[in-house]
């Protein structure tokens, strides 16, 4: 698998159920739960978003994924937004600080 994935935020209404007898004015209070997944995106298309949240890079090499897990395949009807996440650094670099000259 040789694919550069990108981190996402997807939210999306779950569906909801319930099994057990209850009074029909619940059934009328309910929603769906608005969920937010964070994770890399797999694949895109018309009616599913693909997510892994972990994979492992047997060579070392992130293009090289051997395996995945934490899984979600979300229908595009469920699916309120995407949010793609920026690439950020987590390597300390003090900055340099300028000396002003005197005159």
């Amino acid at each position: 698998m040789n694919k550069k994935l990108k981190m996402v935020i997807v939210t999306w209404k779950d569906i909801g159920s319930n099994s057990s007898w209850e009074e029909e004015k619940f059934l009328e209070m309910t929603t769906p739960a608005i969920c937010h997944t964070l994770g890399w995106l797999y694949s895109l298309d018309d009616n599913n978003i693909k997510i892994l949240g972990t994979y492992s890079d047997e060579g070392g090499d992130p293009g090289d994924r051997e395996d995945v897990t934490d899984t979600r395949i979300i229908p595009m009807g469920a699916v309120a937004r995407i949010q793609y996440i920026g690439k950020r650094t987590t390597k300390n670099k003090k900055k340099k600080r300028r000396r002003k000259k005197k005159a």
